[in-house]
């Protein structure tokens, strides 16, 4: 979907298409979910891109997408604890799903623009 998006056509994926694409991923959904809980996080707060860096805003907002992702659209399951499992975002806004359903019914009322 984002390819297309991007190519400037339509998404016709089918919700088969969705599902399938989900039974199979492009990375191993556990394994990203050990790296990101394991060599990401920092102990006074933060994430960063590996061991030895230090941890900065860029990714300290998408790890716990990627960890979201891992866990819900991948369907990796939860990686550990309970507390270890994040809110769903949308993995092409990185907005949290309840937060993107709030802006649409909020815009859906204002005229569409073409």
């Amino acid at each position: 979907p984002a390819a297309t998006a991007a190519a400037g056509k339509q998404d016709s994926s089918s919700p088969e298409d969705v599902e399938r694409g989900a039974a199979n991923p492009l990375f191993n959904p556990r394994a990203l979910q050990c790296w990101l809980l394991r060599a990401c996080q920092q102990l006074k707060g933060g994430l960063r891109d590996k061991p030895g860096k230090s941890a900065d805003y860029y990714h300290s907002c998408y790890c716990p997408s990627g960890l979201s992702t891992a866990q819900h659209i991948a369907r990796g399951g939860v990686v550990g604890p309970a507390q270890n499992d994040v809110l769903r975002v949308d993995p092409l806004l990185n907005v949290l799903l309840e937060k993107l359903q709030q802006a649409k019914e909020h815009f859906r009322p204002l005229p569409r623009l073409e």
